[in-house]
């Protein structure tokens, strides 16, 4: 599966996009404290990843978190021609997103939300930015919503 990310200039806004085509709430990597993370994820099973299911597939998600909910500023919802997530990273959030980016380019990056693994796209740029918005696809409105409200009440407390 490749999912796309690209870049919109908004204005003076530019997003990095992560489309998410295949959403599927299954298996737990982390306790359900942990809001939103990103992780590597791989097809093979390599040392220090847990196995989980997104929709038909199995991957081994990478017990090492990227980023979690003190990495990210605020992230509301916005309704347009596709509704998404937009994701502000706090500074050193989105020079680590960038780092991981530049050196696993054509590798996948985990996207878990309540330890649940919803997206895995391939990373195919590095990110510029410190905002990108999560197009979730499957998700229904409330639970888009809902995302959005549990990733800032985290974001609040740290």
């Amino acid at each position: 599966m490749k999912i796309r990310s690209l870049s919109t200039n908004l204005g003076s806004w530019k997003f990095l996009h992560l489309v998410i085509l295949a959403v599927g709430l299954h298996e737990t990597l982390a306790g359900p404290e942990r809001i939103l993370t990103f992780h590597l994820a791989y097809e093979k099973q390599v040392p220090s990843t847990t196995k989980m299911r997104l929709r038909a597939e199995d991957l081994y998600v990478s017990n090492a978190v990227i980023l979690d909910e003190t990495d990210i500023v605020s992230a509301r919802v916005e309704r347009g021609i596709v509704r998404h997530i937009l994701v502000v990273l706090t500074p050193a959030g989105a020079q680590r997103l960038h780092e991981v980016t530049a050196s696993h380019l054509g590798e996948r990056l985990g996207i878990v939300a309540g330890g649940k693994l919803i997206s895995a796209p391939v990373i195919l740029q590095a990110t510029t930015e410190n905002q990108f918005a999560i197009s979730e696809g499957f998700l229904t409105e409330a639970e888009t919503d809902s995302l959005a409200e549990r990733i800032n009440n985290a974001a609040r407390k740290h």
